[in-house]
């Protein structure tokens, strides 16, 4: 009785498993969806320090700020090879910080401070 019990029940276990094709089934899509926010290349026009002072250089959050206003902050310190006059480099910081007026807003200097502060935070930018 026993044995024919068992072989009636290792019998229907190997009806129940059946070998088929499975499908791949994978977490994400094969096809990569476009990006609704494509990255628009834009001159980034260039405001001239002799100092790294409130530049945030490293901070990948202000440098993405500052990248979205439309400008960045270039470091040239005096006496360097290549670096601008102090005459050329006030001519030129002037008229950048003309053009943002129209690219990022009257008040670009404000919401740079803000963005600044948000972002030293943020990092743990603070030294001492």
């Amino acid at each position: 009785m026993f044995l024919l019990g068992s072989c009636l029940l290792v019998g229907h276990m190997g009806y129940a498993q059946t070998r088929g094709e499975f499908e791949e089934t994978t977490m994400t899509e094969r096809r990569a969806r476009p990006d609704k926010n494509p990255f628009r290349q834009r001159n980034l026009l260039p405001i001239y320090k002799t100092k790294t002072k409130n530049t945030l250089s490293g901070n990948r959050c202000f440098e993405e700020a500052t990248r979205k206003m439309g400008f960045e902050y270039v470091v040239m310190p005096e006496g360097e090879a290549f670096s601008l006059s102090p005459v050329d480099r006030a001519l030129s910081n002037a008229w950048v910080r003309f053009a943002l007026i129209f690219r990022a807003g009257p008040w670009w200097p404000i919401t740079v401070a803000i963005k600044r502060k948000q972002c030293r935070k943020r990092m743990g930018d603070y030294v001492g």
